[in-house]
């Protein structure tokens, strides 16, 4: 259900029966009833008139709060009279102080008159009527949009009717979709150009599968973690996918070409493992002080990257050389 607002909205119903009961409350009211003229309060009178209030109000279910408020007063101002002589004016002051701008308020709005589109004045009806006499037309949604599923059939019926229509709410549709899209398009781009980068270092595209899956699979993971932590991926922290896959791919090309020179029983007898370890920890750290920030955004982003780093290392530290094991039997039965 869409909510649609033009020039017309502006302009009340029934503006006869409206006009005729203001003349009746203006009649009741009398012309004078916002002319007011504070006088100095009179703490006692006031005391008493709180406790009239409490008392009158004793049977109304609804007053309860007021009850309370009441109460909490009373203990407040306790026996000493000197106090209370100062709280009962500044919380007659408090409750009356805007009194007579309200009753002013009030005035004004009992000598409304009946108006028309002709009469609004020039600043709205250029918001709202084009020079060339087109008029414009709000449309608002029924249901909370907050949500992008929702939003997302909010522009939709809205596109049915008037494709053509834009606002606010396809602006940030438009955009979130051109972000996703490009951020897509880079992690794509970077798989990719690492893939060949790797192969143009090692020459065996075996070890460069090597080197990618484990690569792929802590992308994988890091999405899943969000899920768990609940922490979605957003506009700042999307980035954190391409760079996680330039960032982790090193631990994986210094371990398979240490692989190469070892047998995989001694892969962890040897300094490449230790030096694996050392610099991810090191890496996750110095990301993972962004989680820190103070700004949201920036904050996501450094979570994310120690999870994807951390993911990242332990697939190279655990799948990889698990993987490379399963490979030494197969190399052996071929020597």
């Amino acid at each position: 259900m869409l909510l649609t607002a033009t020039t017309d909205s502006l302009v009340p119903t029934e503006q006869d029966e409206k006009l005729a009961l203001l003349d009746d409350l203006n009649l009741l009211m009398g012309t004078d009833f916002a002319k007011l003229e504070r006088t100095r309060s009179d703490p006692g009178a006031l005391a008493v008139a709180l406790g009239e209030l409490y008392a009158a109000t004793e049977d109304v279910a609804s007053a309860q709060t007021l009850h309370d408020a009441i109460e909490r007063f009373v203990a407040a101002a306790g026996n000493d009279r000197d106090r209370s002589a100062a709280m009962l004016p500044a919380l007659d002051d408090a409750l009356t102080a805007g009194l007579p701008r309200e009753l002013e308020r009030l005035a004004g709005a009992l000598r409304a008159e009946r108006f028309d589109r002709a009469d609004l004045p020039a600043e709205l009806r250029s918001r709202w009527i084009a020079a060339d006499g087109r008029e414009l037309v709000e449309i608002a949604p029924a249901e909370d949009v907050s949500g992008n599923a929702a939003a997302r059939r909010f522009i939709a019926a809205v596109h049915s009717v008037v494709p053509t229509a834009t606002g606010l709410p396809v602006v940030y549709q438009e955009a979130s979709a051109t972000v996703v899209a490009a951020f897509e398009r880079a992690l794509t781009y970077a798989f990719i150009l690492v893939a060949a980068i790797i192969w143009l270092v090692l020459r065996d595209w075996k070890d460069t599968l090597l080197v990618l899956v484990p690569i792929g699979l802590a992308t994988v993971l890091t999405a899943a973690l969000t899920l768990v932590v609940g922490m979605p991926f957003n506009y700042a922290n999307i980035i954190a996918l391409p760079l996680l896959v330039g960032m982790g791919v090193d631990n994986g090309i210094h371990v398979v070409h240490r692989m190469r020179g070892e047998s995989v029983d001694r892969l962890f007898d040897t300094s490449t493992m230790r030096a694996v370890l050392a610099s991810g920890l090191t890496t996750v750290a110095s990301f993972g002080n962004l989680a820190f920030s103070s700004h949201r955004g920036t904050a996501s982003m450094g979570i994310l990257l120690a999870l994807g780093l951390v993911t990242s290392m332990a697939a190279t530290l655990i799948v990889l050389p698990a993987w490379l094991a399963l490979r030494a039997p197969r190399k052996s039965a071929a020597a």
